[in-house]
């Protein structure tokens, strides 16, 4: 086939073609109101995220109980009783001065621990 030939196919293609059935003004609206739909859906979704957060946040303050410090629950905790010390100990476990290990022997231990550099009985100045 010829160059000639070839493009008078392609001129008859084209004018065969039915015309446009939308203008711009179609296109226009049609992009406004599928914006306006994202919107809205993104919208919609911020507002479920908010209301699921703040459920969540009124459901965990409603059944947790009292939040220390706030005042109410402060009578109770000066009421409640000591805990109980760990009257066993673990196998690597000795409690306070003079405390007796598994074999039973006693060691000193000094009530708090020195800083890093400084005796047992140095205090820094």
């Amino acid at each position: 086939m010829d160059e000639k030939r070839i493009s008078a196919l392609f001129e008859d293609a084209v004018r065969d073609v039915p015309a446009p059935t939308f203008d711009t003004g179609d296109i226009s609206a049609e992009s406004a109101r599928l914006t306006r739909k994202r919107n809205g859906l993104l919208a919609g979704s911020a507002l479920g995220f908010a209301l699921l957060v703040g459920g969540a946040a009124t459901g965990v303050a409603l059944f947790s109980g009292p939040v220390a410090g706030t005042g109410n629950d402060s009578a109770a905790v000066a009421s409640a009783p000591a805990p109980e010390a760990n009257e066993t100990l673990g196998e690597y476990e000795i409690s306070g001065e003079g405390a007796q290990d598994r074999a039973g022997t006693t060691t000193d231990l000094p009530r708090s621990t020195p800083k890093q550099g400084l005796d047992p009985g140095e205090r820094r100045g």
